[in-house]
């Protein structure tokens, strides 16, 4: 990489160069919508459903052309949604939710893979070839007037499943808009508006996924008919033949926003490591101990994929890690950055973080001025977090531990994160060139002597 023309900044525009590059990235990555919304035009029979819980109860809508008598009819047949593990039946008169059918009560002659090749651009990333969507029918559910549905988050059943997709029928209503709530951000989709606004028989539709917040608001008048699926991947026999989507503004602005951080000489002269707590939830059943996490990180949605792939088309150094932490000792001990799923329950006398670093992992101190913890132990490196760790990716590993021959309980937590490896400037893809921090001699001997010094102190007030 070439040196840049312009003169170097002086301190105070440096630092303030280096916070600007790293808010613009994070910026970037959180300003990638955690769903997708619009109207698809059909064929008028394809809104005709026909629906039935016994051949006493069958029925058939058509709702491009229904009445409010064929709506309240279907609602009547409807069940109530039953909440709770027990499976029995509540009723609160003060909560309005909505009825539902099951997936075997109803049958729509609208075809919702029609859909998947729009859902396949906008969710999965341009590296997964090979990878396809497949939708699973859900529910039917009817929004009466008053009903809403509380906010709730859903979590997938299957180990592949990754969202929903809600189907919005054109029915005369007002209210009922979906809120989706991600991050600390708001939005507001209102389905009936956006199919007032389609002079054609359409639907509306909202894919998100499944671990953001969401909420409807209450139905002010008329019925609202919502059809779930539930989104999976398919990578055994994908039914899609893989088509390159174009560039988005995301993807453009990231790729400019790291380029520009490779060009900055006060950015990690001596190279180092950004750290990007993760954007979306995974199943991490799947993670066996002293496994890696490739077959993870194939896995990764939505900003998270992003990141990956623009580090890679720049060749730049990007991985999944877990960040091991103690939080029994967690302001005394350094953490402890590893590439694999570790076991616990085999240690004896050795603590499990000195057993993660012992297996190749990095002792990460939390700034500068905690080098060395309360342990003796020297960190290897500091990480810059551009977006820092939240709940998701977080996992807790409780094993017995034995100290001094006396069993106990003991917790480890694990947070998955993405580690991006850079080399010093003028080099920036040499990441063996990263100085560590125990190569340092000048500053190892400044921590022995401070500890030199704290321990004649310790002795002289002893003395005295």
């Amino acid at each position: 990489m070439s040196e840049p023309s312009t003169p170097p900044l002086n301190p105070s525009e440096s630092v303030e160069s280096e916070r600007h590059t790293l808010k613009r990235i994070k910026r970037i990555l959180r300003g990638r919508k955690p769903y997708y919304s619009g109207t698809l035009s059909v064929k008028e029979h394809q809104l005709v459903l026909f629906y039935g819980k016994d051949e006493s109860i069958a029925g058939r809508i058509d709702f491009g052309n229904v009445s409010p008598e064929q709506l309240e009819r279907l609602a009547h047949t409807c069940d109530p949604i039953i909440s709770g593990a027990s499976k029995e039946l509540i009723l609160d008169e003060r909560t309005r939710k909505p009825k539902k059918l099951d997936t075997h009560q109803f049958c729509p002659i609208f075809d919702a893979d029609n859909l998947t090749r729009l859902l396949q651009q906008e969710f999965i990333a341009d590296d997964k070839q090979g990878v396809s969507i497949h939708l699973v029918r859900d529910t039917l559910n009817v929004y009466e007037p008053g009903s809403y549905l509380e906010p709730h988050v859903d979590t997938p059943s299957e180990e592949s499943g990754f969202g929903s997709l809600v189907i919005v029928f054109p029915t005369a209503h007002e209210g009922g808009s979906l809120v989706l709530r991600d991050a600390g951000e708001t939005w507001t989709v209102n389905p009936a508006h956006d199919i007032s606004m389609n002079p054609d028989p359409c639907v509306a539709f909202v894919a998100f996924h499944g671990d953001v917040e969401r909420e409807v608001l209450p139905v002010t008048s008329g019925y609202c008919i919502t059809m779930t699926y539930r989104l999976y991947y398919d990578m055994a026999s994908p039914t899609l033949t893989y088509i390159p989507t174009s560039p988005d503004s995301n993807s453009e602005q990231l790729k400019a926003a790291f380029m520009s951080m490779l060009d900055n000489p006060n950015l990690l002269p001596k190279g180092g490591y950004l750290g990007f707590g993760l954007s979306r939830s995974y199943n991490l059943k799947g993670l066996s101990p002293y496994s890696g996490l490739d077959s993870l990180a194939r896995e990764l949605e939505g900003s998270d994929a992003l990141l990956l792939k623009i580090c890679k088309d720049l060749s730049i150094d990007v991985s999944l890690r877990i960040l091991y932490r103690d939080e029994n000792y967690g302001g005394y001990c350094h953490d402890v950055l590893s590439r694999e799923v570790h076991d616990f329950d085999s240690l004896w006398e050795e603590g499990p973080l000195d057993h993660v670093a012992d297996c190749g992992g990095l002792r990460v101190a939390k700034d500068m001025d905690s080098l060395r913890d309360s342990n003796g132990h020297l960190a290897d490196t500091t990480i810059v977090w551009v977006v820092k760790q939240i709940y998701r990716g977080y996992f807790s590993l409780k094993f017995v531990e034995s100290y001094q021959c006396t069993p106990h309980m003991r917790e480890i937590v694990g947070y998955l994160c993405i580690i991006v490896a850079v080399g010093p400037y003028g080099d920036r893809k040499n990441t063996g060139k990263i100085e560590s921090l125990k190569e340092k001699p000048e500053e190892s001997e400044e921590l022995e002597k401070s500890e030199e010094e704290e321990s004649e102190e310790s002795e002289e007030e002893t003395s005295s």
